[in-house]
């Protein structure tokens, strides 16, 4: 009897140990978490959370199932905002368990059902998104839920930075937890605003163009000032040089256009800036840059686009022969002397990046930018070769109609122009249009 009420007692302490592992403050808590639990146990108060059918709940408990998607071919420029979102989202939210990887995988069974995809992924998911942009059409970036996925995407590089950007001010925030959890709606979908139409939006249409060229207008030789060269837009003035070769050093002087009537309304005194071989809007100062190439390859002559008062001279540490400024990094794109290479400056005009660009064997002219794309006019065979922010050589177009000698090259929204020198007689302003083959 008395081992039987032995048993008996221990049969109930057991009992109690049980129940006390299940029991927390009088409320029943899960021993895992689950991502498709109807509620969860919330970690800093003991309390059960009915989780809400309406939302995506991408950190729980300062944990998450979810991981960070970038492209295997993603540009540098897209690999450095992907990489700094993981960081901010681990520093802002203290989540365990997050990380990042490439899209690439050997089978299906290997993409996981929870994902954050920055940029052009390979999952259908940024393909849907993608479909959408391009039904509605423009320069601009979209956050969407898809599925259980989350998508940011952006039409060029420079947008997806802005989305990641938007997501993070928009919904990484305190909801009074201390980001203990972060929801999104399933519902969600947001466009930015449509950006300014860049030339960029026709490249991603096609692997391959050619062009058709329309003359605009002859920019005409003042006395000896009749070898036209550099070129630059601020979006609504075109500006060109023509440079005296008569005397020595050569004298140069600028003409400003009026893009809606092609008319002068503007040239300036003679001035000093060597071979004036390209120049740049800068929109953050209101400055023309003007590159003096030969003979002070390493000299960019800063005069107010307004005024023309000369502002400075700035010494560069290397030797070029074009430049672009892009504003919405506040840096430059500079040709490198001497071959086909190509750096970019910041706006101290430091060189903060160097990249190999491609033997062409054609006579180097201008550059032009937009926010995705660098684009290199070049002379004998007649083309523009475009690169990326990251370096890589995207494609080469042919200047189809243009017999003359390409100078500078411009752009006004997605449309292209390139400015040629017409000999001894001053300049001449081609529209291109790019026809994807």
């Amino acid at each position: 009897m008395k081992k039987f009420i032995s048993f008996i007692l221990l049969c109930l302490v057991a009992s109690l140990v049980l129940c006390s592992c299940v029991i927390s403050n009088g409320n029943e808590s899960n021993t895992t978490v689950g991502y498709n639990d109807t509620t969860v146990l919330d970690n800093t108060t003991d309390t059960q959370i009915v989780k809400d059918d309406s939302l995506i709940y991408l950190i729980i408990n300062n944990t998450t199932d979810y991981i960070i998607v970038r492209s295997e071919d993603s540009s540098n420029d897209v690999t450095y905002e992907a990489a700094n979102f993981t960081t901010e989202l681990r520093d802002k939210t203290n989540v365990e368990g997050l990380t990042i990887k490439v899209d690439w995988y050997k089978t299906e069974d290997e993409i996981m059902p929870h994902e954050i995809l920055i940029g052009d992924t390979n999952r259908p998911e940024t393909a849907t998104v993608k479909e959408s942009i391009s039904k509605i059409g423009g320069n601009t970036f979209i956050i969407a839920a898809v599925g259980e996925k989350i998508v940011i995407y952006g039409t060029n590089d420079n947008n997806v930075a802005l989305a990641i950007q938007y997501f993070l001010d928009n919904y990484v925030i305190d909801n009074g937890d201390g980001y203990n959890t972060l929801t999104v709606p399933k519902s969600l979908y947001y466009q930015g605003d449509i950006m300014t139409p860049t030339p960029s939006i026709i490249i991603n249409t096609a692997d391959s163009f050619t062009t058709s060229v329309t003359k605009i207008m002859d920019i005409p030789k003042d006395g000896n000032f009749k070898v036209l060269q550099g070129g630059c837009t601020d979006g609504k003035y075109v500006y060109s040089m023509l440079e005296n070769q008569t005397v020595s050093p050569s004298q140069s002087k600028i003409v400003k256009i009026d893009s809606e009537t092609w008319e002068i309304v503007k040239t300036s005194d003679e001035i000093s800036a060597g071979h004036s071989n390209d120049m740049t809007y800068n929109s953050k100062t209101n400055q023309i840059l003007i590159v003096h190439n030969a003979p002070d390859r390493e000299l960019i002559s800063i005069f107010d686009a307004d005024t023309f008062e000369f502002i400075k001279t700035v010494t560069l540490s290397v030797d070029i022969y074009s430049i672009s400024y892009n504003e919405a990094n506040d840096r430059y794109v500079i040709g490198l002397s001497y071959g086909y290479n190509l750096a970019i400056l910041d706006s101290d005009f430091k060189v903060t990046q160097t990249f190999t660009g491609k033997d062409t064997g054609n006579t180097t002219q201008g550059v032009d930018s937009d926010d995705t794309y660098i684009y290199f006019v070049m002379y004998n065979t007649n083309t523009i070769n475009v690169y990326d922010w990251s370096g890589h050589y995207i494609m080469e177009i042919p200047l189809v109609g243009i017999s003359v000698e390409p100078e500078n090259i411009f752009h006004f929204g997605e449309q292209l122009y390139v400015c040629c020198y017409v000999s001894g007689n001053g300049g001449r302003i081609y529209k291109v249009d790019l026809i994807p083959q």
